[in-house]
Parts: structure tokens; C-alpha cells; sequence
């Protein structure tokens, strides 16, 4: 939660449960949205990811978006999931190019999107906190080949 709440609170359940409401207006909307990722292996829940609609400025563009439990970063799958969801966005829902942003302090997410092939284009304001911000394009996009689940 330090990374992804901006004010570094645990969320209440009344403002969980918004949040999934949220998120499953939006599949029902644009037919895409977030997954919940677990271990094949174990079953157990390693984190989020997926893609979004989201309103950057005056900009309407496709957000990746994930998250991973703290005993799961550095083992792959932050690359293995987020690849996977890449190729859905191209492939499946026709983005031209993906954007994600993070806070400038979470070096983990800066690196993944830099492996993942995003490019880093600035810092914009997201939540009141300035976040970097970085982008893949379709015809730049080398995500292919990505291996078997965990």
C-alpha cells in the first residue's frame, strides 16, 4: 500500500468496495479491466494487473496497471503478467500505444516499465502527487513470447 495509496493509508472496506465497483463498471463498459493474479502452483494471491480507460489531462488513453505483493517482486512474474496484459491491449483491444505512471520513488515499477520496453516522457499529476509517466507504443512493442505460468 505504501506505493499505491497516495497518502500511504490502508483504504477503509466502504472505500474498497467503491473501488471494485469502479472496476467492474468498467469491464462491463469497455469489455476489459484488472485481474486478480495467483500462483498456479499454490493458488496464492500475488496481485493486480491490467488495463484501464483514464482521462490523463485532456488525453484519453489506456493505462497498464499492476501491482504485486511484496514476496513476489524480483522472482518474474511483475514481467510475466504485465507482458501478458500488454499484448491484450494491442492485441485484443486495439491501443494505439499503453501509458503507466508510478510515484518517482518506486523504483521497482520504473524498472518493470522500462523492461517492459516504455519509454519515460515526463512527470504529470495524478492523485495530487506528481508521478512519472511512461509510455509503450504498438508499433515499438516487443512483448511477445512470454513464458509459461508459475
Amino acid at each position: 500500500m505504501r506505493t499505491l495509496a497516495t497518502d500511504r493509508h490502508v483504504a477503509s472496506e466502504e472505500q474498497i468496495t467503491e473501488l471494485c465497483e469502479r472496476h467492474l463498471q468498467h469491464w462491463e463498459r469497455h469489455g476489459f479491466g484488472m485481474w486478480q493474479i495467483f500462483e498456479n502452483a499454490t493458488g496464492a494471491y500475488i496481485g493486480q494487473c491490467g488495463i484501464r480507460k483514464y482521462l490523463l489531462h485532456t488525453e484519453s488513453v489506456i493505462e497498464i496497471f499492476f501491482a504485486l505483493r511484496s514476496p513476489y517482486h524480483r522472482r518474474g512474474f511483475g514481467t510475466e503478467m504485465a507482458r501478458a496484459v500488454i499484448q491484450i491491449g494491442f492485441r485484443d483491444v486495439g491501443a494505439e500505444s499503453l501509458v503507466g505512471f508510478t510515484l518517482p520513488e518506486n523504483v521497482g515499477s520504473r524498472r518493470l516499465m522500462e523492461k517492459l520496453g516504455m519509454h519515460y516522457e515526463g512527470v504529470v499529476e495524478h492523485a495530487g502527487l506528481p508521478h512519472v509517466l511512461y509510455r509503450i507504443a504498438r508499433h515499438s512493442a516487443s512483448v511477445g513470447g512470454h513464458r509459461g505460468s508459475k
